[in-house]
C-alpha cells in the first residue's frame, strides 16, 4: 500500500468527519443559540450566512487536510490495518472501477452512520437544556398546535407557591367591580406600598401584569400586546359602569419588568414562581400578575401557571403556523392569565371550550368561565406571607 493510497483513504476519512461535524452543528444550532444568544444574533441575516459558509468551507478543508496528514504518516498498526482492509476489499470486488467505487461508497456510508450514532455518546449534551431553545418548536405536530391543545396545556395548572397566601380581609372601601383590587386603591391610583395602578377604575375590572423575558426569546411585540388587551376587553363579564370586558394593563418597561438578563428555563411546575419575587417585582409583588416568556422544556407542555395565583411561565417560541386570530404566544398568555385570575371552573382546571380549553377555535371566554367570574370575582390581591 503506497503513500498515495493511504493519503486517499485519509481524505475519505476527512470527508466523513466533515459530514459528521456538519450533522452535529445543524442538530445543536438551537442549543448554541440558547447558550450564546449574542453569537446567534451576530450570525443572523445574509452577512451571517456568508460568514457561516466561509467558516464551514475553511473548516472542511482544514479537517480533510489534517485527516489526510494523520493517516499518511500513521505508522505501524495503523498502516497495517488500512492495508489489510484494502486487500480484503480488493479480493471481494471485481476489477471494474464502478464496482470498486460502489463498495468504497458503502464503506463510507457505514462508517458515517456509526460515527453519527456515536456522537451523542462522545460529545454528550451540548447545552444544559433538554430540548434547547428550539426544542419545543419541533416537539409536536401542526395538528396538536391547532386542534389538540390538551397536549400543550396538559398539567400546566399548579398550586400557588404561598408567597402571596394571606388574603386581605374587610378592606375599607370594598371592591365594587370584583377585580380583586380595593376601590380605595383604584381611586388613589396606587397601593399603600406605592405600587402604581395607572388607569385603574373602581367601576371596571382591571388586571395588572408585569411581563418579563428570558434572554433566549423575543419580547412580545406591540401587536401581540394589543391582541392581549383586545382579547380581555372582549370578554363578556359585567361591570358596575354598565360595560363588559376586563382592562388588561401590561408593563414590560418599568424597573424590574422586561428583560431578565438571563435564561428563563422551566422543566416542571415547581419552577413557575422562580422569578416571582420582590427583587423582580418590588412593591408590585402580590398585586401584579407576572407572565415570564421563556423556555418551557417538559414534553409538549407549553406553560405552567399558579391556579389561582400570580405567577405564570409561557414558552416564548414563535409559531407562524398557529391558525388563530391572535399569535400563539398571545393565546398562551391569555390561557395562563385566566388560570391566575379565575382558578378552577366547576372543579376543573380546564373548560370544555373557550380560552381555558385553548386552540384557535376557542379564542373566547366560555360561559362557564364568565359565570365563575361573575360569581367569585377575580383573584384578590394578597399580602406577602412574611407580612
Amino acid at each position: 500500500m503506497d503513500r498515495r493510497e493511504i493519503e486517499e483513504i485519509g481524505i475519505a476519512i476527512g470527508i466523513v468527519v466533515v459530514l459528521g461535524l456538519g450533522y452535529v452543528g445543524s442538530a445543536s444550532a438551537g442549543e448554541v443559540a440558547g447558550v450564546l444568544p449574542a453569537l446567534g444574533e451576530a450570525l443572523s441575516g445574509s452577512s451571517g450566512v456568508v460568514l457561516l459558509g466561509l467558516g464551514f468551507v475553511l473548516s472542511a478543508v482544514l479537517t480533510v487536510a489534517v485527516a489526510a496528514a494523520v493517516v499518511r504518516y500513521w505508522a505501524g498498526s495503523g498502516v497495517w490495518f488500512l492495508g489489510s482492509l484494502k486487500r480484503g476489499i480488493d479480493r471481494i470486488t471485481p476489477d471494474s472501477i464502478l464496482w470498486r467505487a460502489a463498495v468504497w461508497l458503502m464503506v463510507v456510508v457505514v462508517v458515517l452512520l456509526v460515527f453519527i450514532g456515536a456522537i451523542p455518546v462522545l460529545v454528550g449534551d451540548l447545552g444544559d437544556t433538554e430540548g434547547g431553545a428550539v426544542g419545543f418548536a419541533d416537539s409536536f405536530s401542526d395538528q396538536e398546535l391547532n386542534d389538540e391543545w390538551e397536549t400543550i396545556v396538559a398539567g400546566d395548572a399548579v398550586g400557588a407557591s404561598g408567597t402571596c397566601s394571606n388574603a386581605f380581609a374587610n378592606l375599607p372601601g370594598g371592591d365594587a367591580d370584583g377585580d380583586g383590587l380595593p376601590d380605595d386603591w383604584e381611586r388613589a391610583g396606587e397601593t399603600p406600598d406605592g405600587a402604581p395602578l395607572p388607569g385603574a377604575d373602581p367601576a371596571h375590572k382591571d388586571v395588572y401584569v408585569q411581563l418579563n423575558y428570558g434572554s433566549t426569546v423575543d419580547p412580545l411585540s406591540s401587536s401581540e400586546q394589543t391582541q392581549l388587551r383586545e382579547a380581555w376587553a372582549a370578554m363578556p363579564v359585567e361591570n358596575p359602569d354598565g360595560t363588559t370586558g376586563i382592562t388588561l394593563h401590561l408593563d414590560d418597561e418599568s424597573e424590574g419588568a422586561g428583560s431578565l438578563a438571563e435564561r428563563a428555563v422551566v422543566r416542571g411546575g415547581d419552577g413557575v414562581d422562580g422569578f416571582y419575587n420582590a427583587s423582580v417585582l418590588g412593591s408590585r409583588q402580590c398585586v401584579y400578575h407576572q407572565v415570564v416568556v421563556g423556555q418551557v422544556e417538559d414534553g409538549d407542555t407549553a406553560t405552567y401557571v399558579e391556579t389561582p395565583g400570580f405567577a405564570a411561565v409561557v414558552d416564548g417560541t414563535t409559531r407562524s403556523d398557529y391558525e388563530g386570530e391572535v399569535s400563539f404566544r398571545a393565546a398562551l398568555a391569555t390561557h395562563a392569565l385566566l388560570h391566575n385570575v379565575v382558578g378552577r371552573v366547576d372543579g376543573n382546571d380546564h373548560t370544555a371550550d373557550g380560552w381555558l380549553a385553548g386552540g384557535p377555535d376557542n379564542e373566547f371566554l366560555s360561559n362557564a368561565t364568565a359565570a365563575t367570574i361573575e360569581e367569585r370575582g377575580l383573584t384578590k390581591v394578597r399580602q406577602p406571607a412574611s407580612a
